[in-house]
């Protein structure tokens, strides 16, 4: 699937923006700081240091300056970067009440 055809089928609008964010892997438990790369109303992209299996699901608490948000997410996909360490992460959120997701929104806006 081309990069185009991907963006084409998301249900929302992804943001460019950096946050801060804390993420715990639920097993094994690990616990790490990193950033987002992206943003929308159904999920994030991160930087991690360490590979991620598709479909584990982790726990984040995303820093949007005023409140933390904690969500939880599935991985739906992990690449590494190429003459890195690093790996991005698609991450799709999971059970996100109207609460949060209203927070969401109005930051993003």
């Amino acid at each position: 699937m081309s990069r185009k055809s991907q963006k084409e089928n998301r249900g929302y609008p992804r943001h460019k923006i950096s946050l801060p964010v804390e993420y715990k892997t639920i097993s094994p438990r690990k616990y790490f700081y990193t950033v987002t790369k992206n943003i929308s109303l159904s999920g994030t992209n991160i930087i991690v240091e360490d590979s991620i299996a598709k479909n584990s699901q982790i726990k984040l608490n995303i820093n949007l300056i005023d409140k933390i948000l904690p969500l939880k997410a599935k991985v739906i996909w992990c690449h590494k970067q190429r003459e890195t360490h690093r790996h991005y992460v698609g991450l799709a959120f999971l059970e996100i009440n109207s609460s949060l997701n209203d927070e969401l929104l109005q930051f993003i806006k």
